[in-house]
């Protein structure tokens, strides 16, 4: 069940000077944000598990370095062993096959925090 907490929560990348900044909040089912040739993307393909809830999803920014800057809220009941929601940022394009790529360089800062237990990483 950790994975799918990682998955959601390793949205925060730092960064530096931003390129672009639009503060854009996507909530609901679903949204995407293109920037810089990626996509943040806002999924709640899992909520229908939940017996209430929801998740909000807001790209901050990205900088010319490629670093991006979101930060995902969310709030479920029921559906314990079910994920119910999730946001990452995807390179489009690739345009090579997956035995070409040798390597994916990436760094990930990231924070939790719960106003229900006191939870904090």
């Amino acid at each position: 069940m950790l994975f799918p907490i990682l998955l959601l929560l390793a949205g925060a990348l730092a960064t530096p000077t931003p390129v672009e900044k639009r503060a854009t909040t996507m909530c609901g089912g679903w949204g995407t944000v293109p920037t810089a040739g990626f996509t943040v993307y806002h999924n709640n393909w899992g909520a229908g598990a939940a017996t209430s809830g929801s998740q909000c999803t807001t790209f901050n920014s990205v900088s010319a370095a490629k670093s991006f800057s979101w930060s995902t809220s969310w709030s479920w009941a029921g559906g314990n062993v079910n994920v119910k929601s999730y946001s990452n940022v995807a390179l489009e394009n690739v345009n090579k096959k997956l035995s070409a790529i040798t390597s994916i360089p990436s760094t990930w800062t990231w924070s939790f925090q719960s106003t229900q237990d006191g939870f904090e990483v």
